[in-house]
């Protein structure tokens, strides 16, 4: 048996008595050569050197199992989603709570989709914004804003395993 091709061999087995007759025979052939593309049986009937006859054959050949080749896997890295834009939309619930809603950013062949958002709020448009919630569809519900002294200015960043928009 081989593995390289037939570049060398190893020997599966050797029987040098008679058998009589047929001989069942079973191998683990895992066990012994490391699985390849380049994998070879043959098999090999010789009189050892003396004046006798020989004879010999194979009635059946049945290779049995499973070989997984596990190639290391490194997974595509992702980009950056496409920013939300202007389709956030600020609007009241019954509660008297302030209900954000956007637009998902679409998905091209630069920008992959986006996982989460990151909500922030300012009270001044300039800043310094603060983080205040994170979402993973398109709607969060900010339940303090309207109880809260001042108005504020949302910011919605899309993100994913490649980054932020």
């Amino acid at each position: 048996m081989t593995n390289n091709g037939g570049a060398s061999w190893t020997l599966l087995e050797q029987r040098v008595s008679p058998t009589n007759g047929w001989a069942p025979f079973s191998a683990d052939l895992m066990t012994l050569l490391a699985p390849s593309e380049a994998m070879r049986l043959r098999f090999t009937a010789t009189d050892g050197s003396t004046d006798t006859v020989v004879e010999a054959a194979v009635d059946e050949v049945h290779v049995s199992g499973m070989w997984v080749d596990c190639q290391a896997y490194t997974p595509p890295s992702m980009r950056a989603p496409n920013p939300v834009g202007d389709t956030l939309r600020v609007g009241k619930d019954a509660q008297g709570h302030a209900v954000l809603t956007w637009t998902a950013p679409p998905g091209d062949a630069g920008h992959d989709a986006a996982t989460r958002y990151s909500i922030s709020r300012a009270i001044a448009p300039q800043g310094p914004w603060t983080e205040v919630g994170s979402a993973t569809s398109t709607r969060w519900v900010d339940v303090d804003a309207l109880a809260a002294p001042d108005s504020f200015h949302y910011g919605v960043t899309a993100e994913n395993g490649g980054g932020v928009e």
